[in-house]
């Protein structure tokens, strides 16, 4: 009867053990699962992030070599192109880097590549880019001003220059006038002077008036 007993109790205590194995796999199963899940998660989301900064990186590399092609065309002297796209894009790890720069998990298998020497190449010529851009457009804004100055002097001269004519020709109608309307000597000799506007070649003035041939 003792016997009995302690081999029933045994075989109580087998299958109290063996369901408790049993819940305790199923619990730490259920854990595994969600772990991994939750990890799947949170890597799909950092993977989103990283094409996100990628796409962003692609698109302000464009705009710096449009910037830059636009300068060349503008600058008098040239500027130095930024050589972000080769520098980076030699081992395909460069724009990878700056997506995973804010993760924890990636330093500690980060590749041994210049980074942050090549991001601040990239930050200096973006500075010396940025100033070329200004010192062009400084020296486009003081040549349209020097250009509008020209065309102002060009309107003043050609004013000027017509208004000569224009002294000009009512001198020389006036000389002519003169000739015409009197045959002294004194205004004879007066209208056979050459114009004050050096007009000569424009309207030379005729032989002077002969005289009568009782003065022969």
């Amino acid at each position: 009867m003792l016997i009995n007993k302690k081999n029933r109790a045994l075989k109580d205590l087998r299958e109290k053990s063996k369901k408790e194995v049993l819940e305790d796999t199923s619990f730490w199963q259920e854990e595994l699962k969600k772990a991994k899940e939750e990890t799947n998660q949170a890597w799909q989301a950092k993977l989103e992030r990283m094409e996100a900064r990628l796409v962003s990186q692609e698109e302000e590399l464009r705009r710096l070599q449009l910037d830059n092609e636009s300068l060349q065309q503008k600058s008098l002297e040239g500027s130095p192109t930024c050589h972000c796209k080769s520098d980076s894009g030699q081992n395909g790890f460069g724009r990878i880097d700056s997506a995973f720069e804010d993760d924890e998990e990636y330093f500690a298998h980060k590749p041994s590549i210049p980074i942050q020497s090549t991001r601040q190449e990239c930050e200096r010529l973006q500075e010396r880019l940025t100033e070329e851009e200004q010192r062009a457009d400084q020296l486009k804004l003081a040549l349209n001003q020097k250009l509008i100055e020209f065309n102002k002097l060009q309107i003043t001269l050609s004013r000027q220059t017509k208004e000569m004519i224009e002294l000009e020709k009512s001198y020389l109608q006036l000389q002519c006038r003169l000739r015409r309307g009197s045959s002294k000597p004194t205004v004879a000799r007066l209208c056979s002077r050459t114009s004050p506007f050096s007009s000569k070649n424009l309207c030379p003035s005729p032989p002077a008036t002969p005289q009568p041939n009782g003065l022969l």
